[in-house]
């Protein structure tokens, strides 16, 4: 008798231990959570600047648009290069990330800080690259945190870090609105510029000057909101580095802890339910669809601004920024319903209608959104609304079907990245060539090429089926 109590004493005492640890473990997890935000919107904050100022630096370092998307491309090609060592540094340092994402955000804050006063357009690629190499790794090692956090469970946190993102994107153009000051334009001699309501009367006399407000100076005094947005990064690496030295509570561990780092790197069976061809394959789809993903997201938030202000429309400064702050206000609801519907409603189908709306946007803006305002202003929203989610969804996508390690996922941000500078460098050479207005058919050509590439990953992904059982249960899919 007294052999059977015992155990049954035993198993209380250790429930009644294990329910703070529990709670204390989710709090922990939450915590984490919530910084990660944070980060992803200090992210969001400092790399949309350049979108409203991309004008400004443009004159600074005497650019045609085809030269001035190159600089930008320099912040793609460091986001690859971030990827890829931040996904081999994430695997095989994983009990020292939270030092690693220290590190990087300071150099993203230094690199924030640095863009503004570049005089040299190689200069200006430079320092745009190590904005981007600080990027890579923050997702690479970020993305990857929240796969660990939470495991099969990552869609709605998934969609709530990049939730993050959009919120510190809306901030940006209002951010720096005020700092862009439009150039006057002489009526008998040209432009002058002007600082503030700063002018040399006696290089106009008594000529009348009237105002181009869609144009902003190049004195415009956009360093200050780049030195709001370094210093919120930095913010951001101190509490990193809170959590590295301070440990975590007993009872937690990471979903899913990688085993070999060059294991991963090398042999796609690892993260291909034990197949090299499907995980190579599957690897390669996932590349080429987020080249789209990210291409076309970052092609319209950089460009938008320079579209509405300086393509048919003619928008205002003040406009143009509304109009930019308006886009990633509705990507910001994107992503936060995102992360509410993913809930209930299977990722797969999820990116369907997203991807389908975006084609039937592409169609309306390359038709008439370039020449009627509330025709842009609605397809702006829309498009903001529904592309929102396609990154966050994707990843939670490719999660049901590949172990997501740090390799995998820089993978993704690696075909991010590309799509990221051959987007910026095609339309900035169509700038050139064609002019602003297209930039509405790249928006057609990315719509296009999502559709068929999806597609093409659905056929593919159905050989082997989801990692976690059913892909058609709301409740297995809503939570990858």
């Amino acid at each position: 008798m007294e052999t059977k109590e015992e155990p049954e004493q035993l198993t209380t005492s250790e429930r009644s231990k294990e329910e703070p640890t529990c709670r204390s473990v989710f709090v922990y997890r939450l915590i984490r959570q919530i910084f990660f935000v944070l980060t992803w919107f200090s992210l969001g904050l400092y790399s949309e600047l350049s979108g409203p100022s991309l004008p400004v630096l443009k004159a600074r370092v005497d650019s045609s648009w085809e030269e001035i998307s190159r600089a930008l491309i320099g912040r793609s090609v460091g986001f690859f290069t971030g990827s890829l060592a931040g996904g081999v540094i994430c695997d095989r340092f994983h009990k020292h990330v939270d030092l690693v994402l220290m590190l990087v955000l300071l150099l993203a804050s230094v690199s924030t800080a640095a863009i503004p006063w570049c005089p040299l357009m190689e200069l200006l690629a430079f320092v745009f690259f190590l904005q981007g190499f600080a990027e890579g790794i923050i997702n690479a090692g970020g993305n990857t945190a929240i796969f660990k956090l939470w495991g099969e469970r990552s869609a709605s946190p998934m969609h709530s870090l990049h939730f993050g993102y959009g919120v510190g994107a809306i901030l940006a153009p209002q951010l720096i609105r005020p700092f862009l000051i439009p150039i006057t334009r002489n009526v008998t001699s040209g432009y002058l510029e002007t600082y503030g309501n700063l002018s040399n009367q006696s290089d106009i006399g008594d000529r009348e000057i009237e105002g181009d407000s869609s144009i902003p100076s190049a004195d415009s005094p956009i360093e200050v909101a780049h030195f709001i947005g370094a210093g919120i990064a930095l913010v951001m690496a101190l509490t990193f580095l809170f959590f590295y030295l301070r440990p975590p509570p007993a009872g937690f561990k990471l979903k899913n802890p990688v085993k070999n780092a060059y294991r991963s790197l090398c042999s796609p069976a690892s993260c291909g339910q034990g197949s090299a061809v499907y995980g190579l394959t599957m690897l390669i789809l996932l590349f080429v669809f987020f080249m789209d993903v990210a291409g076309g997201e970052r092609v319209w938030g950089k460009f938008v601004f320079s579209f509405a202000t300086q393509g048919t429309l003619r928008f205002t400064i003040d406009d143009g920024t509304f109009l930019n702050s308006l886009y990633w206000a509705f990507f910001t609801a994107g992503r936060g319903l995102g992360s509410v519907v993913a809930h209930w409603v299977p990722v797969r189908y999820m990116i369907v209608a997203e991807i389908a709306v975006i084609n039937v946007t592409g169609i309306v803006l390359s038709s008439a959104g370039y020449r009627i305002s509330e025709v842009l202003w609605a397809c702006n929203c829309v498009l903001g609304l529904f592309h929102a989610p396609l990154f966050p969804g994707g990843m939670a996508w490719a999660n049901l079907y590949l172990e997501m390690t740090s390799v995998a996922t820089a993978v993704l941000l690696i075909g991010s990245a590309t799509g990221g500078f051959v987007y910026q460098w095609i339309t900035g050479a169509l700038f050139d060539v064609y002019g602003p207005d297209s930039l509405v058919y790249v928006v057609l050509a990315f719509a296009v090429l999502l559709a068929v590439k999806f597609l093409v990953m659905n056929l593919v992904a159905r050989i082997k089926g989801t990692r976690f059982g059913n892909q058609d249960s709301a409740s297995e899919e809503g939570t990858s």
